[in-house]
């Protein structure tokens, strides 16, 4: 049995093709031809036609479509294929599965894979495939092969074509094992853009069944930059409902019983009127209602019948063409579901008076609200700015949000919890909000409102749009909102030439809102009563005197985060091994609050480490630390206005760099440290601390004219100034 992939692609200089053919390369099934259709950039002509001229080429037994950015389980091919030598001339689908990026796919795979062999009794890459008598036989090359035996019961026992017509319609042919003799005389709709797959696979399903094997997966890349590079299904454009009619119009003329056509589109109605909270029906035009109108007119009624409810009554209203009524349905029922939140929900109170009351409240111009990490601190260049303007601005009225009541703020000013109805009553009518993160996302920027992104740090990590895969929540959403929240930044800070840079191609923000004043936050670290504040915070926290303090402040991993939570956190620095520097050292570990939660000391590892990680204000830690242990944090660009030694511990460099962010410099080549891989190396370094110190002068240096230049102490007078005094 052999097998043609065919794969349309459009060079956009993603470098998705690449990962998506070592997919296929890695299968155990190695009787596959690639047919690769490329596109003309210049004038394309489509998926449909690229796929019709696939189609031209092929000649294999089985043939199978892919596009150019998705994956397959390494298992997905042998599956596919022992499931075809149980049921000769059917179509075997691969089910679909939601991907952000190849590495996620790839973790999902692995994690599941042996419970899925073990279930299904699919055989393992390196296993072979046993004949009818139950002996094995190799293609002489070690991997998985389809026997001559099997072949011939696959040739012997032919579906007819129209034998079982599948009671399911799929709206994809991505992902399915297509005998090639289905195939003769089917085309894809070139004229159709979005949906030419719905009439190809109308009459396609009336020629054969359609079986699905759940022991392997067809991973579909979910695009997470529709800014820049929409998928079709991120395009916007007014005329794909009407297609999207249209094709599923044409399939259900292809089919001798259409009702699984009728029941896919009464399904894809619903969804977007009267099931889930977001209301996307209500954004369709009175032309859009009018042609799901007239499909759902043309439809069978036992195609309504079976739904119940709600459901049944908003596709009654579509047969019987009556706009307003539909439209009252769908505002009725989301009225309902609004009401059910309100009453459940106090975030929803909140927003409901955010957006019905106080929005509609004057602006106040006198009002500066802070918020730094969401209310979780005091600290970063909010703290810088507003300790600069407490006592300098009388008319100003301030106010910080802030959850912990114990961290003290100095000066006057309101404090709200980010969680209560008063901080959302401040975010409406504050005149300026000055924040380090991005703003929530139910924020509303006024007019009258002035917005200014201090942002938290210099970045040696790729952000946002320089990134290729996105880990964070709401992958698929994230560049999208950033960009949407971007847009509302009256100004963001910058602290270096390096990062104007990087901001405005990660951010998409224009360079002439950028201001390169430096970072407010950085000003402690010059203040002329460091010292003395230094020996404050050192006896405030209780650590040693004599001994020299190495800070410990790892970045956080974006994939750490499930593990962290179920199973607790163990620290990547063995600190039995920093234990026999103690009587030199004492540590401080500073780490992310997800992880800190999780993270358990010893009454051994006590003595000689305090855990730090909920201390208000990293900046106060670089004043008692006479050694900085980080990774790719941006604590080192501000750490190094001290002038103190830095130890770079990039334990897991390679994935970091190479899969979960990238970065936007060699740090080899940069930083002023040396890069350490394991705890015996960090406890080397720590040992011959002065040598390395003399040894990275030169480059320290140049790190600091490159990257601090403008941190000394004025920074925050600089912005208020820009800002305040404009």
């Amino acid at each position: 049995m052999t097998l043609d992939i065919i794969i349309p692609f459009l060079d956009d200089g993603s470098g998705f093709l690449k990962d998506c053919l070592d997919s296929i390369s890695a299968q155990a099934f190695k009787d596959v031809n690639i047919i690769l259709e490329k596109d003309d950039p210049s004038a394309p002509l489509g998926v449909a036609a690229m796929r019709n001229r696939g189609l031209a080429k092929a000649g294999a037994d089985y043939v199978m479509f892919m596009d150019s950015d998705d994956y397959l389980s390494r298992t997905a091919l042998t599956a596919a294929m022992y499931e075809a030598l149980k049921n000769p001339g059917s179509i075997i689908r691969i089910p679909k599965k939601r991907c952000f990026c190849k590495y996620s796919a790839s973790l999902a795979i692995e994690d599941r894979e042996y419970a899925e062999r073990k279930k299904s009794r699919i055989p393992a890459n390196e296993d072979l495939i046993s004949d009818e008598n139950g002996e094995e036989e190799s293609n002489g090359t070690g991997d998985a092969a389809l026997l001559p035996s099997q072949e011939r019961n696959v040739k012997e026992n032919v579906h007819h074509v129209g034998d079982n017509p599948p009671s399911t319609f799929y709206d994809t042919c991505l992902g399915q094992l297509i005998p090639r003799r289905l195939l003769e005389g089917l085309k894809f709709e070139e004229n159709y853009r979005y949906y030419c797959d719905i009439p190809f696979l109308a009459r396609l399903y009336e020629r054969s069944d359609v079986i699905s094997t759940e022991s392997a997966g067809y991973y579909k890349r979910i695009h997470n930059d529709p800014v820049n590079c929409p998928s079709l299904d991120q395009e916007v454009n007014p005329g794909r409902f009407t297609e999207y009619c249209n094709a599923a119009r044409l399939a259900a003329g292809y089919m001798s019983d259409p009702r699984p056509v009728y029941d896919y589109v009464c399904q894809f109605i619903v969804s977007r009127t009267v099931i889930g909270r977001n209301p996307k029906a209500l954004r369709w035009s009175d032309t859009d209602m009018t042609v799901f109108s007239d499909f759902v007119a043309d439809a069978a009624y036992p195609a309504i019948s079976d739904f119940k409810g709600e459901s049944r009554r908003i596709l009654t209203a579509f047969r019987h063409k009556n706009i307003k009524k539909i439209r009252r349905l769908i505002q009725r029922h989301h009225r309902r579901l609004k009401i059910h939140d309100f009453k459940k929900s106090e975030h929803q109170r909140r927003l409901f008076f955010y957006n019905k009351l106080f929005l509609k409240l004057p602006v106040k111009k006198n009002v500066v609200l802070f918020s730094s990490f969401f209310g979780r601190a005091y600290c970063d260049s909010c703290r810088g700015i507003y300790e600069y303007m407490v006592g300098k601005y009388p008319d100003k009225t301030f106010v910080w949000a802030m959850n912990d009541d114990s961290i003290e703020i100095p000066g006057k000013c309101r404090r709200v919890h980010t969680k209560t109805l008063a901080f959302f009553y401040w975010m409406a009518v504050s005149g300026t909000f000055v924040t380090n993160v991005r703003q929530p996302e139910w924020y509303t920027k006024r007019k009258d409102a002035f917005l200014l992104q201090t942002w938290h740090g210099t970045p040696l990590k790729r952000l946002v749009f320089d990134l290729e895969d996105v880990y964070a929540a709401k992958p698929a959403d994230y560049k999208r909102l950033f960009y949407k929240q971007a847009c509302e930044w009256d100004v963001l800070l910058s602290d270096n030439p390096f990062s104007t840079e990087a901001f405005g191609s990660a951010f998409k923000y224009p360079e002439g809102k950028i201001l390169e004043l430096g970072y407010p936050r950085n000003d402690i670290l010059f203040a002329p009563d460091r010292a003395e504040r230094a020996e404050k915070i050192k006896k405030k926290l209780g650590l040693p005197s004599g001994k020299q303090i190495v800070l410990y402040a790892p970045t956080w991993r974006d994939d750490e985060a499930e593990g962290t939570a179920q199973y607790g956190f163990t620290l990547k620095l063995d600190l039995k091994k920093m234990k026999k520097v103690s009587d030199k050292y004492h540590f401080i570990l500073r780490t992310h609050y997800l992880i800190s939660e999780n993270l358990h000391l010893t009454e051994d590892e006590r003595r000689f480490v305090t855990d730090l990680s909920d201390y208000n204000d990293i900046a106060e830690l670089y004043l008692v630390s006479d050694i900085l242990i980080t990774d790719y944090s941006s604590t080192f660009f501000d750490f190094a206005n001290l002038g103190r030694p830095m130890l770079f511990y990039v334990y897991d460099l390679e994935k970091y760099r190479d899969i979960l962010h990238g970065f936007y410099f060699d740090m080899e080549e940069v930083c002023p440290g040396p890069m350490l891989y394991n705890s015996d190396e960090v406890l080397s370094a720590l040992r011959s601390i002065d040598k390395i110190e003399e040894e990275y002068a030169e480059k320290y240096e140049s790190f600091r004219k490159r990257f601090c230049a403008l941190d000394d102490g004025k920074a925050s007078e600089r912005v208020v100034k820009a800002v305040f005094e404009r």
